[in-house]
């Protein structure tokens, strides 16, 4: 070879360079490709731009525990996003509950939905008839999901910032929307 790019090139030692940086480009990649399944529509639900991260897995008597406090009586809907981690065989079911005190027996709202029914990404929608008195009482929407298991479960899609900058909210909300 002649010239400089041969020049260059004839040097064992930049062979081993061009090999390390190829080797890191390559990692790199490999390294992007796994994220988890939070891209797209749900990635930026409620807001446009808001980032999202999964809450784990939802397994057994664990459960995810959200505090939030209507603004107004009326309450007749609420919306929490779930992943499957890419799976649509999934036991069991998930539950989502509002209560007006985790520690109460009694459920102001209950949705029980059979998790091989449930998409990855959905925002599940669950209806109820208005609640009355609910406005600035702290409430709690808790998801359960018995049944399922270690790799075979689902999780709730939560904020990395805060969703609400008037107030309330904060980093690690899990993702919801009410509707009046």
């Amino acid at each position: 070879m002649t010239g400089a790019v041969g020049g260059i090139l004839g040097r064992p030692a930049t062979w081993g360079l061009v090999w390390v940086v190829l080797a890191v480009v390559i990692s790199w990649q490999m390294l992007t490709q796994f994220r988890p399944r939070v891209e797209g529509p749900a990635a930026r639900w409620p807001n446009p731009g808001l980032e999202a991260e999964p809450v784990g897995e939802i397994i057994g008597p664990a459960a995810v525990i959200q505090e939030v406090v209507p603004d107004a009586d009326g309450l007749r809907g609420i919306g929490v996003v779930l992943a499957t981690y890419g799976r649509s065989d999934l036991p069991g079911e998930v539950i989502i509950r509002l209560k007006a005190n985790p520690g109460y027996a009694e459920d102001l709202v209950t949705y029980r939905r059979p998790l091989a029914e449930v998409k990855d990404g959905e925002l599940l929608k669950v209806k109820f008839g208005p609640l009355s008195g609910v406005a600035g009482r702290r409430l709690f929407l808790i998801i359960e999901s018995p049944g399922a298991a270690r790799g075979r479960a689902v999780t709730a899609l939560r904020s990395k910032t805060d969703v609400y900058p008037a107030g309330l909210g904060m980093a690690g909300d899990v993702g919801q929307r009410f509707a009046r």
